[in-house]
């Protein structure tokens, strides 16, 4: 049974006529049940587009991670299919044989994406969290809407590496912030997310019997700038009659396409930090230095360091010390930078860096 789920046909037929941004794909899959078959032959159909469209040249670091996000989610690239065939075999593993159109450049600019944020060194903070500022909106910051919350998390934490902070999780150590956290309070209380982009998460229905809306955004906290916008209609068919119910379902079906508004909203986000570069605004760190005896000489030696842009101290005092620092550096080669500083001072420490946050703790050789 093994044998014959890794022996796999696919054939690939581009059909005179259609747009050049679909491609018709003939996939064959098998699988212990029919389901099973059917999705592994929509993966087969989107994995032959990849191959055929990007050389194996092209994806040299983390090619398999992203080629595997992309086929894991290959129902959002395929806008419609056909089972030509499916077939229970003797052994009761099964056969589908499908003809698919698959969307060729949104999965190449997905590919793209994944392949500029799985090099990028350096991932900006994320705070993500929900809102239901529109009539029809699941009510935010509860149970209904913090699973679909958690998703876009994880997705741009473990998919796309961002330094995320899942606004569900951090509530209960934030009861200070009344009420339900919306861009106006995230921005005022941004001393304690030290948050870069916000993103954004509703949705909507539309009407009970569907379909939902996903609506995601980020936007830029230095300034409520707007970065993008991305809008998805579900269709979803309930588990129940009542709101709650109703809500659950939209939630688990909107759960389907995060993957895919995520990529669109991370394009944005990527965009903006290019042009962050190209305007020589640098990245912005947070560096911070713990029990250090001299920050003085510290801080003028850190104004010298090649790609310094600017910097500003959030916390001085004792031996301790914050710095908001921006860089046109990437955030391994600023931590070599940082520690060669601190080899020529002769100082003894432990650091940890987290996506933009480097942090430094000098160790006290009395005590070693």
């Amino acid at each position: 049974m093994t044998n014959k789920i890794r022996v796999l046909t696919v054939a690939l037929f581009l059909l005179f006529g259609i747009p050049s941004v679909v491609n018709a794909v003939v996939a064959v899959g098998q699988g212990i049940n029919r389901d099973q078959a059917l999705n592994n032959s929509l993966q087969l159909a989107v994995e032959t587009v990849i191959g055929v469209a990007v050389r194996s040249d092209t994806l040299v670091e983390n090619a398999v991670l992203i080629r595997d996000n992309v086929v894991t989610h290959a129902k959002g690239y395929i806008s419609d299919y056909r089972i030509l065939s499916e077939t229970k075999n003797p052994d009761g593993s099964f056969t589908v044989r499908i003809d698919a159109n698959v969307n060729k450049d949104l999965v190449l600019d997905h590919i793209q994406t994944l392949e500029i944020l799985m090099k990028m060194a350096g991932h900006p903070r994320v705070l993500v969290f929900g809102i239901d500022d529109d009539i029809e909106s699941v009510q935010a910051g509860g149970e209904l809407s913090d699973p679909l919350v958690h998703t876009v998390s994880e997705v741009f934490g473990k998919k796309f590496r961002f330094d995320v902070l899942d606004w569900p999780t951090m509530r209960v150590k934030n009861r200070d912030i009344q009420g339900k956290l919306d861009r106006a309070k995230a921005i005022q209380n941004n001393n304690k997310f030290k948050a870069d982009f916000m993103v954004t998460v509703k949705l909507n229905l539309i009407r009970k019997d569907g379909p939902a809306r996903l609506i995601m955004s980020a936007v830029r906290v230095s300034d409520n700038f707007l970065l993008g916008e991305v809008q998805r209609d579900i269709m979803f068919n309930s588990i129940g009659t009542n709101d709650a119910a109703i809500a659950r379902s939209a939630v688990a079906a909107a759960a389907e396409v995060v993957f895919h508004a995520s990529a669109d909203l991370a394009k944005h986000i990527v965009g903006e930090m290019q042009a962050e570069l190209d305007r020589g605004k640098g990245f912005r760190y947070t560096l911070a230095f713990i029990n250090f005896p001299d920050m003085s000489a510290v801080h003028e030696e850190l104004l010298a360091l090649s790609g310094y842009v600017r910097h500003s101290v959030d916390k001085s005092g004792g031996a301790d010390s914050v710095l908001s620092y921006w860089s046109n550096l990437k955030s391994d080669t600023l931590l070599e930078e940082i520690k060669g500083l601190m080899k020529k001072r002769g100082y003894r420490y432990k650091f940890k860096l987290n996506g933009r946050e480097i942090k430094f703790q000098w160790l006290d050789p009395v005590f070693e």
